[in-house]
């Protein structure tokens, strides 16, 4: 349990699928983004007023920065959310695919160029191998492929207006956290109805700036979040900023699958350490007292970490004494690696990532029961 935790964790300078919820190049508003990033006119949309948003990952100041004011959050699809509930999507009927496989890409000269300077951007494969000597024998891959195959961890996407991705030229994609319909059974799913955005049917998550080229899937500028499920009884919201999506889309029996597929973009370092300070202030680290673990008030280039008491922490909670313990280490090493300039100041204050995933065709019937 400890050594999955501790994978866990250190996924969070990776990911960030409430998908909860997905912002797209048309969405940057969803259940994890109730922080001041969602301040821009992407953001500013009723979504983002509900309790699932107002989670303390999200509460940080890394995203109260102009980057958020650019054309790619600036889209007025998600200031015109469809008032009605999730049973009023129209996207059901649309064909849909289930994400069985996610991996992140430990090689570091594999990526994609996030910033846009000709180069490949993977700071987390170079962040996995600095940390492979703490991660011991841990396979964090195996980790979250294990949280997918139990289902802790389900996703998926509807193709809306996508009949054929081999002879189709444009396309959108709309994500969902999702539930089985039958327990193991991968054939059908119910959306999560914490995937919509609150009083609406519009999914929070949405790339609707996608094309094809006979089945060659482009997909974003967007924003991309997940939650890792932790345990049974806490996830954690993390975001990725200009998150683009590639891959080979072809039909299937039930759908649409996605071959070859990967997730690129930019993880803010403060999400990263707000993260940590939401699980260690958790009923899961009950042990450690005296507040957040990292204080983020300075900024991307000031954090610190403060002084807490875990010496209570045994058991199931040594992995809050030891996150405790290593705070400075992991946020040096973790700030070593920022390659990514997100607010335009001039200094890197975020992580580029490469995932890779695959999917295979589903049917999405509908919400999942209220």
């Amino acid at each position: 349990m400890k050594r999955h935790l501790l994978a866990l964790l250190t996924l969070i300078a990776a990911l960030s699928l409430v998908a909860t919820g997905c912002g797209d190049d048309s969405s940057g508003g969803d259940s994890a983004n109730n922080s001041a990033a969602n301040n821009s006119a992407a953001n500013n949309n009723p979504a983002n007023n509900n309790p699932a948003n107002n989670n303390p990952v999200n509460n940080n100041p890394v995203n109260n920065n102009p980057a958020n004011n650019n054309p790619v959050n600036n889209n007025p699809v998600n200031n015109n959310p469809v008032t009605g509930t999730p049973e009023d999507y129209t996207g059901y009927s649309s064909k849909a695919s289930y994400i069985n496989t996610i991996s992140i890409e430990t090689n570091s000269e594999l990526g994609d160029d996030v910033d846009g300077d000709g180069d490949i951007d993977n700071a987390l494969g170079s962040l996995l191998n600095s940390l492979s000597g703490l991660l011991g024998d841990t396979d964090i891959n195996a980790t979250l492929q294990e949280s997918i195959d139990e289902g802790s961890l389900a996703l998926g996407m509807t193709w809306p207006g996508v009949t054929d991705p081999a002879s189709d030229t444009t396309a959108a994609l709309d994500f969902f956290q999702l539930q089985f319909a039958t327990a193991g059974d991968a054939s059908a799913f119910l959306a999560d109805r914490d995937s919509f955005d609150r009083g609406s049917s519009t999914p929070l998550i949405r790339f609707q700036t996608a094309s094809f080229t006979g089945g060659a899937l482009e997909a974003g500028p967007s924003t991309f979040n997940i939650s890792i499920p932790l345990s049974d009884t806490i996830q954690l919201a993390l975001t990725a900023e200009r998150a683009r999506i590639k891959g080979d889309a072809s039909l299937d029996a039930l759908g649409i699958k996605l071959t070859d597929g990967t997730l690129s973009g930019a993880v803010p370092l403060v999400s990263v350490a707000e993260a940590l300070n939401a699980y260690i202030s958790s009923d899961n680290c009950s042990c450690v007292t005296g507040g957040d673990l990292i204080d983020t008030s300075g900024g991307a280039g000031d954090l610190a970490c403060n002084a807490l008491d875990a010496s209570n922490c045994s058991g199931d909670q040594d992995i809050c004494g030891t996150i405790v313990g290593a705070c400075g280490i992991a946020i040096g090493i973790i700030g070593s690696e920022l390659d990514i300039d997100l607010d335009g100041d001039g200094q890197n204050d975020a992580l580029s990532v490469f995932i890779r995933m695959e999917a295979q065709g589903t049917v999405i019937t509908g919400p999942a029961a209220d």
